[in-house]
């Protein structure tokens, strides 16, 4: 129990392949649930709790905090890429093609959502997002929205509820992932040990060729 209490007050270093997966990964997954149950929560109000016994409900519900997860995943991996770059120099590409790697492997974690054959266009929307990114310069706030704006194009469309006003749902929702990647993004630069897990991504593309 100390040891929980003292990790929550001071998180330990991020600082191995397996410790990066889990934080990018965790991290996403829980903006995710938040921000999608939030928004249908206050969009439903009374009627929220029928809403959330019906299993059709749940179905839709289901569906689109997956895609959320996968869209802030991704977000997060972009926003990792711009931290560990400077590590790599010269092997930016490997890089990149570690990080899409890891990306599918973190998604690999769970069992397939019941509504993806498989996870391979997500993955390949990264890789290509991340090639683009090799002659850009790394992630801050301005493109942090730029992200959040791509993970809201995911889920808009399969909330399982909607206000009367489109815009203002998307503005609400995009706003929620754009705050949750700019404290992602502070966590990350404060739990990164960049040369380590730079080095640990480098050895795991190595290892694929």
């Amino acid at each position: 129990m100390i040891r929980r209490l003292v990790d929550w007050i001071r998180p330990p270093p991020v600082a191995d392949l397996a410790a990066f997966r889990r934080f990018l990964s965790g991290e996403a997954s829980y903006l995710a649930q938040r921000s999608t149950y939030e928004f249908t929560r206050n969009t439903l109000a009374w009627y929220g709790q029928a809403a959330f016994g019906d299993p059709a409900f749940n179905d839709v519900f289901r569906i689109c905090r997956w895609e959320a997860f996968a869209g802030l995943l991704a977000g997060n991996v972009q926003i990792a890429e711009g931290a560990l770059r400077a590590r790599a120099e010269g092997n930016e590409a490997a890089l990149a093609d570690a990080l899409a790697n890891s990306y599918a492997a973190m998604l690999a974690e769970y069992a397939l959502p019941a509504h993806r054959p498989n996870w391979d266009d997500a993955v390949a929307r990264l890789r290509d997002r991340l090639g683009a990114l090799q002659n850009a310069v790394p992630p801050a706030f301005a493109t942090t929205t730029g992200i959040a704006r791509e993970a809201t194009a995911r889920v808009i469309a399969i909330l399982p509820a909607r206000s009367a006003n489109a815009s203002e749902d998307r503005r609400t929702i995009e706003t929620a992932f754009a705050f949750g990647a700019v404290a992602f993004q502070d966590r990350l630069r404060r739990r990164l040990q960049t040369d380590a897990v730079a080095a640990a991504l480098l050895a795991a593309a190595r290892a694929r060729r």
